[in-house]
């Protein structure tokens, strides 16, 4: 059975209760969103730039949201790291350990506010991920020491920042819960176990592999939730959020 799109009255109880975690900043809320790549290495071809467009012409077909709908990819040692503060990430199989210099790009990242999606393509349904995902937790654990890791289901505001879900799913099944890298209320990573980006990779205006319909209408779903818990959301502190904002309007005022 399909979740409800939120009702006009619980959407702005779930942008309240949004708002309340990370505190507001009207200017922040009318930011582009903007999907960026993460590679661990330049030549992992896991982090699929359709998986984004996917994300951006939903949000931009579902919602009144703004969206850069132009996919970027990045590396940890690219400086359009820091260029937006979303970044999403997927993989096969156990990363190798960061140096420093690389765990200090992403610490940058999460000082300025950002936050991180974890696809885990081998994960399934299991509790504790794959190897991808476990690895990946391993490091952001190195880069953000005082973190620590908890279950979000369908109480969290992630759950209902647009839609109303009581499961995510995948190409690969669906759970109740989504494991996230927390440091209080504030959400640094979210891990998804099901193999996102199957589920939502395109070639052309085709789907790349056939799955449950029902599954990746959850996965459509969620993904949109996502982005607008990032796009909605702004960080503890307005001053640690200004820096992706004026890089963002430094670029706009070059394009013109």
């Amino acid at each position: 059975m399909n979740e409800p799109r939120l009702t006009r009255r619980a959407f702005f109880g779930g942008f309240a209760a949004l708002l309340a975690e990370r505190s507001s900043s009207a200017e922040s809320v009318g930011t582009a969103f903007e999907a960026r790549g993460l590679r661990f290495r330049s030549d992992d071809e896991q982090v699929d730039p359709s998986v984004l467009a996917t994300v951006a012409r939903e949000l931009d077909r579902r919602t009144s949201a703004p969206v850069v709908k132009a996919p970027a990819i990045v590396t940890l040692g690219a400086e359009g790291l820091l260029a937006s503060p979303f970044l999403f990430t997927a993989g096969r199989g156990a990363i190798d350990p960061l140096d420093e210099r690389a765990r200090s790009h992403l610490r940058s990242f999460f000082a300025l506010g950002g936050l991180m999606v974890i696809d885990d393509r081998d994960g399934g349904t299991s509790p504790a991920g794959g190897p991808f995902s476990r690895s990946v937790l391993r490091e952001l654990g190195a880069v953000l020491p005082d973190s620590s890791t908890l279950d979000l289901g369908e109480d969290h505001v992630l759950f209902r920042s647009f839609y109303l879900l009581k499961r995510v799913a995948g190409a690969k099944g669906s759970t109740a819960t989504v494991r996230a890298l927390a440091r209080g209320n504030r959400i640094d990573a979210i891990v998804v176990r099901h193999d996102l980006s199957s589920a939502l990779a395109t070639r052309g205006n085709r789907w790349l592999y056939a799955i449950d319909e029902d599954d990746r209408e959850q996965a459509l779903r969620f993904a949109v939730n996502v982005a607008m818990y990032s796009l909605c959301s702004t960080y503890k502190d307005d001053q640690v959020h200004a820096p992706f904002l004026m890089r963002r309007r430094a670029g706009t005022s070059r394009a013109r």
